[in-house]
């Protein structure tokens, strides 16, 4: 846990002391530097990485063949991807490679944005700040594959709606996303309701809202394909888990919770990133029409802070609300303090190479 704490403060200074034109580079410092603390993680047996672990093992003594003929089903992606680190030698590259990609994405969603708004240094430090410590990393390097893809959707969203750029890269990754994990699901049909959204066709979008509220709400009984009844197996599965209690609920709640406050309370001030806040809001009812599922809500709200990133630095750029940041700070060491006293005490790390 020593090693975390070091990583926090480390990031935090390397942050403050640094000139803006050399911020790219110290993310990418503070990327590195959280991918090699998690090559010495080791997972409980209950975590997704430790089952990883086995099926890189196994996939690489299987082979190709045995790999697309009975492991491509649901997720083809994951296991290809498995398969290519069965190669590696070393299974531990995995979670490295996989924080490195989700901090990595987090943080350049950051830079881009504080570029684009021009943000002062005491706001990225801010920023980081929120984003470093409302990021759980004890689920990004234990679950690794749903949090990589958080980051990443989050990024082309932020690319896609603010500075409106890589829209055809930004779907391939949206569909792609989907064959890497099922749970993107949730995130990725906000987006793609938005591809019907024209506003001079506000019905076509109501309908659409709808639509969405129903299959999150109700699901679709009517498909009885594999795909659907894994995904609803996995929906149910998640109730009946016992280890997150109240308190982690409550915790990530809080940050929604904030994240909607101001994103609400500062809405005329959103206005030019209409689409970005209406991609926000779909995200958000979802996340809530499904709120006595502990899992969506613990998970889900890494990926709230990121896409808060965008909807703080747009605020922030023209008002320097005080009130406003010291808030955000002070969430943001709740969270840290909560994850040092009850999470992060649980995580084992190994060092030895």
């Amino acid at each position: 846990m020593t090693i975390l704490f070091l990583f926090y403060i480390f990031s935090l200074f390397l942050t403050a002391i640094s000139c803006k034109r050399n911020l790219l580079k110290i993310f990418g410092l503070i990327t590195l530097f959280i991918s090699v603390i998690s090559f010495f993680y080791v997972p409980t047996e209950s975590a997704d990485l430790y089952r990883h672990f086995s099926n890189i093992e196994l996939y690489g003594n299987m082979g190709l063949e045995w790999v697309l003929e009975n492991r491509c089903n649901l997720n083809p992606l994951t296991s290809l991807l498995l398969f290519a680190f069965s190669f590696v030698g070393e299974p531990h590259l995995f979670t490295s490679f996989c924080t490195f990609i989700t901090y990595g994405f987090s943080l350049l969603l950051l830079y881009r944005a504080s570029k684009f708004y021009s943000l002062n240094k005491s706001v990225i430090v801010l920023l980081t700040m929120f984003l470093l410590f409302n990021w759980n990393y004890l689920l990004v390097a234990s679950n690794c594959r749903i949090f990589m893809l958080y980051a990443v959707i989050a990024y082309f969203f932020y690319m896609e709606f603010v500075e409106d750029r890589l829209h055809k890269t930004a779907l391939v990754v949206y569909l792609l996303s989907v064959l890497f994990h099922y749970g993107i699901l949730l995130v990725v049909i906000p987006r793609l309701i938005l591809y019907l959204y024209k506003p001079a066709n506000k019905f076509v979008y109501l309908w659409a809202i709808l639509i969405v509220v129903y299959f999150a709400y109700f699901g679709i009984p009517k498909f009885q394909a594999i795909f659907i009844d894994s995904v609803l197996d996995k929906v149910e599965g998640y109730k009946e888990y016992k280890v997150f209690g109240k308190w982690q609920f409550l915790n990530s709640l809080l940050c929604v919770m904030l994240c909607c406050f101001y994103a609400l309370r500062k809405r005329t001030q959103l206005i030019a990133i209409k689409r970005f806040c209406i991609l926000f809001w779909l995200v958000i009812i979802l996340i809530f029409l499904q709120l006595s599922n502990f899992q969506v809500i613990y998970r889900e709200s890494n990926l709230v802070a990121s896409l808060s990133i965008v909807i703080f630095s747009h605020i922030l750029s023209r008002n320097n609300d005080k009130i406003m940041r010291q808030i955000i700070g002070l969430q943001s060491i709740i969270t840290i303090v909560y994850s040092f006293v009850y999470v992060y005490p649980h995580m084992d790390f190994i060092f030895v190479i």
